[in-house]
């Protein structure tokens, strides 16, 4: 475990983007700190959407952010202006967090990232599965279904080549013949037989009016546009229940709520007491078992338990008013 004492700001930082929504948002804080890490609101907006697209609930800032001559200002500080600086900062972050302008960026971020839409719907997936095995078990629903499999399978055969068509419709007139039960549909592909020939537009409209007759589907065009209609709307609908479902998910208060008791009980966790001995020109736990821990948990060790436990004090709180 290597002590890197220029990164205390750092370490602030880090720890502060496990009290704010995404991971990235570690630079919510740092605007908070505008004042007292250097940085400018311009250089924190930045530094927050460039870690929005890429860095997950564990993954934080490193310091190469800070400027120098305020990394030195950091190190000469005591265990309480730290605290009390970061203590500043998460609170900052608080009240960043809670602006229409961070919501708005956060509802695009989660739009790109986890095609998160809220759509207003209220998504009960045991209902709707119950309601999907109930039209299943009907027989209206089971014709549903076969229609708009048939318009599904015609939809593709339309957009074969004729080639193709003729060798599938081949293997089909081979296959009917002989079976009583496809007597009806061996009549009607004698008929259309001749058509690739003459008419091809006209053969392939007919072959997939036969297809969809012998999956239990439609037996006009219009009635297949119409099942093609039905599935259309129904994988819209699917696909709007879908991005409601991770809104609900990752939206605002629900992340910030999980971030923020990840983060706490983290903090609360770490010995900050824990001795190091020299190995290997670094310093290393005493402890053994310390060196497994999280890179997160062992920043919050560097920071010190006085900045540490001051934003914890922050997030419990702010998770009340959730």
């Amino acid at each position: 475990m290597r002590r890197v004492f220029p990164a205390y700001i750092a370490m602030r930082i880090r720890l502060i983007s496990g009290l704010v929504a995404a991971g990235a948002t570690v630079a919510l804080a740092w605007q908070g700190g505008v004042a007292i890490v250097g940085l400018t609101d311009a250089d924190a907006q930045q530094i927050a959407h460039s870690f929005f697209g890429s860095s997950s609930r564990d993954s934080l800032p490193g310091p190469y952010f800070l400027k120098g001559s305020m990394a030195a200002q950091w190190k000469a500080k005591g265990p309480a202006e730290r605290a009390q600086a970061v203590r500043e900062m998460a609170l900052y972050a608080k009240r960043f967090v809670s602006t229409p302008a961070f919501a708005a960026m956060y509802t695009g971020w989660i739009k790109d990232r986890y095609h998160a839409i809220d759509h207003g719907l209220k998504v009960d997936e045991k209902a709707d599965a119950a309601k999907a095995a109930a039209a299943m078990s009907s027989e209206a629903g089971m014709k549903q279904l076969q229609s708009q499999m048939a318009a599904t399978v015609a939809q593709s055969f339309g957009q074969m080549p004729p080639a193709t068509l003729k060798m599938l419709f081949d293997q089909d007139v081979k296959n009917w013949k002989g079976d009583s039960d496809k007597a009806k549909l061996l009549a009607r592909a004698n008929q259309a037989a001749p058509l690739f020939t003459s008419n091809p537009d006209e053969f392939k409209k007919q072959y997939i009016l036969i297809k969809s007759i012998e999956m239990g589907g439609p037996d006009t065009m219009a009635g297949i546009q119409a099942a093609n209609a039905g599935v259309a709307k129904a994988q819209d609908e699917q696909k709007a229940r879908d991005e409601q479902k991770a809104f609900d998910e990752h939206k605002l208060n629900v992340e910030l709520k999980r971030r923020l008791q990840d983060f706490v009980a983290l903090a609360r966790s770490v010995d900050y007491a824990a001795a190091t001995k020299p190995q290997g020109g670094k310093l290393a736990f005493v402890n053994t078992a310390y060196e497994r821990k999280s890179d997160a948990w062992k920043k919050l060790y560097r920071l010190g338990k006085e900045p540490s436990l001051a934003m914890a004090a922050v997030a419990e709180q702010w998770l009340k008013e959730l």
